[in-house]
């Protein structure tokens, strides 16, 4: 049997960096974006909750919002201009660091487990 920790650990570090970007920018976003950053947050620890309780489903649930995490945030001009800004001082700094390890650090290695995962439990089945 393969290990589901290594599927849902990436989720659960892409909600905690959401969390703390979105603590940073309190007062600086308005609150609507704060709330859907908790909302967010909340339904990948949700996913991840899943995948640990061994829902099939949920993995792909968790692939399909990886990739709309990199998606989205690559295509929005906010996060673009802000990561253009990194090094313009230690506040957008630290907000960048987050904003990276959120929508595309943590969801990339969640696809790369994700393929070793099927890879792996497609030669236990044959």
């Amino acid at each position: 049997m393969v290990d589901r920790r290594k599927l849902y650990l990436p989720l659960i570090g892409s909600a905690i960096s959401i969390i703390i970007g979105s603590i940073l920018l309190i007062g600086k976003v308005p609150v609507i974006l704060t709330i859907g950053s908790g909302v967010s947050s909340t339904i990948l620890f949700l996913i991840a909750y899943l995948i640990s309780r061994g829902y099939k489903m949920a993995e792909y649930l968790g692939l399909l919002l990886t990739f709309l995490e990199i998606v989205s945030t690559s295509l929005t001009p906010a996060h673009i201009n802000s990561i253009l800004e990194f090094g313009s001082s230690i506040y957008v700094s630290v907000i960048d660091i987050f904003t990276v390890l959120a929508f595309y650090l943590f969801p990339i290695i969640y696809i790369i487990y994700f393929i070793v995962y099927i890879v792996k439990q497609n030669k236990e089945t044959s």
